[in-house]
């Protein structure tokens, strides 16, 4: 007999996977129970993804990952649906109206936690009242706001945020579920097909990108994951702020749209060991750390929501005049401010979507602090373009860098381009491969901007002057 209806609905959104989806998993439990249908529906909203600044490469990383998506969810026999809008205030008509369509009574979801994200969950909320809205916390370890100080406040700064992570975490909060088990095959009415075929993944049409170095399936990010706790993480702290090697996991990408949950990462790592993870190499607690750095920066965007409308964390940061150079900013993003560590790492992200972390810092810290131009700035440009995306990480990155974030440092910190590449650069190799002009220079002349033999080159002279770059942005900040 054909279905008639289907009772329960995955809205997936950066979820893109069937093994360890808290979502997915509950409503094929209490279809079980029941048993009733589900089916899988993803939102394209590209006029929000744009506001966002998503950029194409994570948009095509999207569309793939949906693809194979599609075909895993096949197999358990689940149809996946795809509606389309334009931003955000669209979601919860249309959701109400393939929610009639299909009888729908229950809608699971993993929790995002900006405020775009939360405002629209809750408009679907009030318009959906008959719906059951089951939410789950599939992207975190631990969920928003179960991590407090002794004196029930948010964390603003990462050390005792992690440190007070390691010591809440339960065994039970690190293992992955499984994926469900295939459901028996379902035919279903002339009304569903008729639905299904009208919100088929065609709709989902993106600007080609090559994304070829990239795992966009979850057999693939679960290999690299896989590939990097056998052969990489234990030597992770010691190779992990050289550019040139290959000492990151570079696993991001695949964490940011879902192929990968951090319970997996984590359990991986550790190889299924309990909390505290005492004989765990010092690799694997560095990686550790930074898995607990993508967890606080998504508490603090729950925490603080402000920081979803461009402002600063740190209130009084507001007051610093900020410079809105247009030109010296084109000269940054296009790599030619001469300072060869600066224009390589640009490059790069240019070229490929990525950039090495500390690469990350040392450019935001040029943009926001030697050139005092407006973080915000920055942090939409790098969001433009990485493919590793991730709004909360970005974000925190950013703010960090400019001293108007977290960070329990002094304003007057700063990375210093010369020394920087002089520390993990030092023979040139990965300046000499994003700036191909300077394959001839002598290595130690690349960390000596200015040097003639760099300007006999073609290479443009430096945009500042360190020094002065630096007391100009303490006296802004001092005010």
């Amino acid at each position: 007999m054909a279905v008639q209806s289907i009772d329960h609905l995955v809205w997936f959104r950066n979820d893109l996977r069937v093994h360890d989806n808290q979502a997915l998993v509950a409503a094929c439990k209490n279809a079980a129970m029941d048993g009733g249908s589900v089916a899988g529906v993803f939102i394209v909203a590209k006029g929000q993804w744009q506001q966002h600044h998503l950029s194409r490469g994570r948009m095509q990383l999207t569309h793939e990952a949906l693809r194979c998506l599609s075909i895993s969810l096949k197999a358990l026999h689940v149809p996946l649906i795809v509606l389309v809008v334009d931003i955000f205030k669209q979601v919860p008509e249309k959701l109400q109206g393939l929610a009639n369509q299909l009888a729908a009574q229950h809608i699971y979801f993993n929790h995002e936690y900006g405020v775009d994200e939360a405002h629209r969950d809750e408009a679907v909320r009030q318009l959906l009242p008959s719906q059951n809205m089951h939410g789950y916390h599939g992207s975190v370890l631990l969920k928003p706001g179960t991590v407090r100080t002794l004196q029930g406040q948010i964390y603003k700064v990462f050390t005792p945020f992690r440190n007070r992570v390691l010591d809440t975490l339960d065994y039970q909060d690190m293992l992955p579920l499984p994926k469900p088990k295939a459901r028996a095959p379902q035919s279903f009415s002339a009304a569903i097909e008729q639905v299904l075929e009208q919100n088929s993944l065609e709709l989902f049409q993106v600007t080609p990108v090559d994304i070829s170095n990239w795992a966009s399936n979850e057999a693939t990010a679960l290999s690299s994951l896989s590939d990097f706790v056998s052969e990489r993480v234990d030597a992770y702290r010691d190779t992990r702020d050289f550019p040139a090697i290959e000492g990151t996991s570079k696993l991001s990408a695949a964490m940011n749209v879902g192929l990968l949950s951090p319970r997996q990462c984590l359990q991986a790592a550790t190889q299924g060991m309990p909390p505290p993870f005492d004989g765990i190499s010092d690799g694997i607690r560095t990686w550790i750390g930074e898995l607990i750095w993508r967890e606080f920066y998504l508490h603090v965007v729950w925490g603080f929501p402000k920081i979803c409308k461009g402002l600063a964390f740190k209130e009084d940061t507001e007051n610093v005049p900020w410079r809105h150079n247009s030109e010296e900013f084109e000269r940054w993003k296009n790599g030619t401010t001469g300072f060869p560590m600066v224009d390589a790492a640009m490059n790069q992200l240019n070229a490929t979507g990525w950039m090495h972390n500390r690469l990350r810092m040392l450019t935001a810290t040029f943009l926001s602090k030697h050139l005092l131009i407006d973080w915000r700035w920055g942090e939409r440009y790098f969001m433009s373009q990485l493919i590793d995306g991730h709004f909360a990480s970005n974000n925190g990155g950013w703010q960090w860098a400019a001293s108007t974030g977290t960070d329990a440092a002094p304003y007057f910190r700063f990375l210093s381009p010369t020394r920087q590449s002089q520390r993990f650069d030092a023979q040139g190799v990965f300046i000499k491969h994003w700036i191909p002009a300077l394959a001839d220079v002598p290595s130690k002349v690349l960390h000596k901007p200015g040097h003639q033999q760099l300007l006999d080159a073609g290479y443009p002279e430096p945009m500042v002057d360190l020094a002065e770059a630096r007391e100009r942005c303490l006296a802004a900040f001092r005010g």
